[in-house]
């Protein structure tokens, strides 16, 4: 079975990956996409054969000035098989907009 990272861009670049979807059509937002609009997070997906599928399908963002948690933030990045996990762990947090990575828990 394949890996599967969990990806969580600062609150800045998930507003433009939201931009980004919103523009291709709501409809899109719930499907695997090849690229999230964010150019050395994309490059090292390309790099690795990675894709990314929204981890919380069907949310919508809070309210602008909320505190509440931005469910369409999360991602997952969905690795060939055969990919080094701690390889592309270390060059996917090397990605300076990245709040957060890592294995994702979730089952297939």
């Amino acid at each position: 079975m394949a890996d599967r990272l969990e990806v969580r861009p600062a609150p800045a670049a998930a507003a433009r990956v939201r931009a980004g979807g919103q523009r291709s059509g709501s409809a899109t937002a719930d499907l695997a996409r090849p690229r999230l609009g964010l150019a050395a997070l994309d490059a090292v997906a390309g790099e690795l054969g990675a894709w990314f599928e929204p981890e919380y399908r069907g949310e919508m963002p809070p309210p602008a000035g909320s505190a509440d948690a931005d469910f369409t933030a999360f991602y997952i990045a969905q690795l060939p098989e055969g990919t080094d996990l701690e390889s592309a762990l270390s060059r996917l947090g090397s990605w300076p907009m990245c709040g957060t990575r890592g294995p994702s828990r979730c089952c297939p």
